[in-house]
């Protein structure tokens, strides 16, 4: 079984993460439209989430949001993916420690798969932003099932410079982070998305490139969006427009069987009952 641990000396003091990027609010501005769903509170054992169902049986995604990103940041994402009729559940990991952070992502996937199973909903993928990808990428790991695939966006493979660029703290080496989420990414087979921004400069777009190659997924797409920087920066749904959001949603159908030809057939002549 893959362990998802990183060595003691990365978890000294020196590798906390700062408090202040979980220092998030929910943004309770009511939703202009009446086409689109309004969002509600939930709680996934303790941990506080928020709610935004199309269609019960729909496929539905949990979002792991860049920490660094606020609530209103996050918005687009999700207002897309659910105007492209989908279940969303955002939730923000956290801890202290990258051990802390990386291994809440399990509670996080346990308790959605047991919440969307008693609202009666679809099939669930996992989407994870920026430096969010290290507790997806070990809940895809230890969880074997309940989760369809994954989506990752503008992943952090070099922890340091991360630091470096978001908070200014400087002199911090993590080899061993970029090596955890790599062989992570050997370990999961599921069904594999990867977008990353042209004009990243966290983690330029050759370097998560890497994501692919050690993806051991069977099924598995890279894109580079032109234009599009970090997470944190701004979101690539608003770079990538409706393609973006597009490829998300045949990906979840062809991965659900949504769009094989049977499929079609059944919706356009249902079997008659005799």
């Amino acid at each position: 079984m893959f362990l998802l641990l990183l060595p003691q000396s990365t978890l000294d003091n020196i590798m906390k993460i700062p408090a202040s990027f979980y220092d998030v609010q929910t943004v309770d501005t009511p939703l202009s439209s009446p086409d689109v769903p309004a969002e509600a509170t939930c709680s996934l054992n303790g941990i506080p989430a928020v709610w935004r169902p199309t269609e019960k049986d729909a496929p539905s995604v949990l979002l792991f949001p860049a920490p660094e990103g606020d609530a209103q940041h996050s918005q687009s994402l999700v207002d897309g993916l659910v105007g492209k009729g989908l279940n969303v559940l955002i939730v923000r990991p956290s801890g202290e420690t990258l051990a802390e952070f990386s291994a809440q992502g399990v509670e996080i996937c346990s308790a959605a798969i047991d919440f969307l199973e008693k609202e009666g909903c679809g099939q669930l993928f996992l989407f994870a932003q920026g430096v969010a990808t290290l507790p997806a990428v070990h809940a895809m790991t230890e969880i074997k099932t309940g989760l369809k695939g994954i989506f990752l966006e503008g992943t952090v493979l070099d922890y340091a410079v991360w630091l470096e660029k978001i908070c200014d703290i400087k002199g911090i080496t993590s080899d061993e982070y970029e090596r955890t989420i790599l062989d992570a990414m050997e370990e999961i087979t599921r069904a594999t998305m990867i977008f990353h921004g042209a004009l990243d400069e966290i983690t330029p777009a050759p370097v998560a490139e890497r994501l692919q190659a050690d993806s051991g997924a069977r099924t598995k797409h890279f894109f580079i969006i032109p234009g599009g920087h970090a997470p944190d920066k701004e979101p690539l749904c608003d770079v990538g427009g409706e393609p973006y959001l597009d490829a998300i949603r045949q990906f979840i159908n062809t991965a659900c069987g949504i769009n094989t030809w049977r499929q079609r057939r059944r919706h356009v002549r249902p079997t008659l009952k005799k």
